[in-house]
């Protein structure tokens, strides 16, 4: 699709597309464990760094490879998880800079509430980009820098520096309900196909399907799916959304397999 660099949240979302003949950059968005070096840096997968054990880990490693293991660096704004917090980012760079066999090829971050605070949204846009500024001034020149979320890549452009992560919009996806489609216009990538089996005529008052989690109002004409919660399609989703039929909606009432 003329994708250019992919960001995945596990290493093995990475090495299965390693393995399915994706040769573009692949960046792991999560944090992985030690033991997951060897086949993150031997397939040539990018991993965020953000505590020492950790870089300490995969210089060893890529010294005993006789190369340089490319790394990003994750910078805590706020969100509380992975990372080193941002006001310790410069001496952490320092400490890593000084590593033979790591190249710290990216920064980024991560918004805990783009989409509900726009002041601590912008606040920590100059957070991230003070930091940049403070380690680029140590004459480290990053060439990737990124922190926009889905709400950023639309409301945030100052966020965009030359990487965005898009998440859920790549598969045509609106991030909340209610969100203002005059801003982006999305088409969904995917669709899930079946065909109906089995049709019936129930009267009003019958349960349907495992928990009787629907009692039809009136006569309703009943059509059984062979796909369910087997299938990936949670029970949880019972009684919500819609399939198309010939283009005409029609809700589900069960999530159950048949």
């Amino acid at each position: 699709s003329g994708v250019d660099f992919l960001g995945v949240g596990t290493s093995d979302e990475a090495l299965l597309l390693r393995k399915n003949g994706f040769r573009i950059p692949i960046l792991i968005l999560g944090s992985i464990l030690p033991s997951e070096v060897k086949a993150v840096i031997g397939n040539n997968i990018t991993p965020a760094v953000g505590d020492m054990r950790l870089a300490s880990y995969i210089n060893r490693f890529a010294s005993g490879m006789k190369l340089k293991a490319r790394v990003h660096i994750k910078i805590d704004i706020g969100m509380g998880r992975i990372g080193v917090w941002h006001k310790d980012a410069l001496l952490f760079m320092k400490k890593v800079i000084g590593f033979k066999n790591i190249e710290i090829e990216g920064i980024f971050s991560h918004f805990p509430s783009a989409d509900e605070d726009e002041y601590l949204t912008r606040q920590q846009i100059r957070d991230f980009s003070a930091r940049i500024n403070e380690i680029e001034n140590l004459g480290l020149r990053i060439r990737y820098r990124h922190m926009a979320n889905i709400i950023a890549v639309v409301d945030y452009k100052e966020s965009h520096m030359n990487l965005i992560r898009p998440g859920l919009m790549i598969y045509g996806l609106y991030p909340r309900k209610g969100f203002p489609i005059r801003k982006i216009n999305l088409i969904p990538a995917l669709s899930l196909k079946s065909r109906i089996v089995f049709i019936k005529d129930v009267p009003a008052g019958r349960k349907i399907s495992y928990g009787g989690t629907y009692t039809t109002r009136r006569p309703a004409k009943i059509a059984t799916i062979p796909i369910g919660y087997g299938d990936g399609f949670s029970r949880r989703l019972s009684n919500k959304g819609y399939i198309l039929v010939k283009g005409r909606r029609a809700p589900i009432w069960s999530g159950s397999a048949a």
